[in-house]
């Protein structure tokens, strides 16, 4: 007789603070994946506005939905981590209220990953749904290796990258992980902690990083989530207020050289391209900060570099041009 192997499950986590205005779109993007989540679990954080509401009127709908009332604003990352303690997936997704899963994401992502070893997490191709008020026209960007060079290219089909590929790869240029595409081990998740709740808006990636970097990724070149950027969303508004970024990559820094991540800090002083997504003023006051000064002198050197050869590229194409 054959037995069939169950599929793995997965839980859909959300938290919400003040976000009715886009929460009726992503949970109905979510209700409407080709295979259905098996339990979505909403945190309101204490909203003053409808959002409790709209959570409510999709659970009288859909059973598979639970909800996790903060009496007070504990804020985004430990209302995920309390959504994280009461999952039972297999698989997590975090999903932010103004996110929009296309139908096929969970299907998809699920079918890549049964096809290569346990690893940590899967993601796919990054683009970005345009939400500007003042545009008659929504837009929607791309990312891709030819539009944004080496940092988004996923090949050309699905595969899978062991720590060591995923190590060599990182010699040549930084990979971007958006945590809005990734869909990840839930044992591999609650192994390393967590969600860090110091590092704020660098916690899903900087987690999504450290499990990739333990246990292998798999790269999806394909478009299965769309982030949706508006004006003032959270990470935005924090990464452009220069004394909050310092001070939250000053704690980045001291989770990347604690003991818990001994196993993979020196991956982190090796490969300098890590920390190139990061305004380089602000990770190198961090840098100074906490006293690691040879690590600041090797990354202003490689950053010198990497500028220097993209200015000489730029001026051979121009001579080129003008011949």
């Amino acid at each position: 007789m054959m037995h069939l192997k169950p599929s793995p499950s997965v839980s859909i986590l959300m938290s919400v603070y003040n976000g009715a205005a886009y929460l009726w779109t992503s949970l109905s993007a979510i209700c409407d994946q080709d295979r259905f989540p098996d339990e979505i679990i909403l945190v309101d954080d204490g909203s003053t506005d409808n959002t409790l509401k709209v959570m409510e009127s999709f659970q009288r709908e859909f059973p598979q939905i639970k909800i996790i009332k903060n009496k007070k604003n504990l804020g985004l990352v430990p209302s995920i981590n309390k959504a994280l303690r009461k999952a039972r997936g297999d698989y997590i997704v975090w999903c932010a209220a103004d996110d929009f899963l296309l139908p096929n994401f969970l299907k998809r992502s699920l079918e890549v990953l049964e096809g290569f070893p346990p690893v940590g997490l899967c993601f796919s191709q990054f683009a970005i749904f345009v939400d500007d008020p003042l545009a008659q026209q929504k837009t929607l960007r791309l990312y891709n290796s030819q539009k944004m060079g080496k940092a988004f290219d996923l090949g050309d089909k699905p595969h899978y990258l062991s720590p060591e590929k995923l190590f060599n790869r990182l010699r040549s240029s930084y990979l971007w992980v958006s945590g809005n595409t990734a869909l990840v081990r839930r044992d591999s998740l609650i192994e390393i902690g967590g969600f860090p709740e110091g590092l704020a808006w660098h916690a899903d990636w900087f987690s999504f990083y450290i499990i990739a970097l333990k246990y292998g990724i798999c790269m999806i070149p394909e478009y299965l989530t769309l982030m949706r950027e508006v004006p003032k969303s959270y990470s935005r508004n924090g990464m452009n207020h220069k004394q909050s970024q310092v001070k939250i990559l000053t704690e980045l820094l001291r989770s990347i050289f604690s003991d818990e991540m001994r196993d993979v800090s020196h991956i982190f002083k090796k490969r300098l391209c890590l920390f190139t997504p990061f305004n380089f003023e602000y990770i190198l006051c961090a840098m100074l900060k906490e006293r690691h000064y040879i690590l600041a002198l090797r990354h202003t050197i490689f950053i010198l570099r990497e500028r220097l050869i993209l200015y000489s590229r730029l001026f051979r194409a121009r001579m080129k041009k003008y011949r």
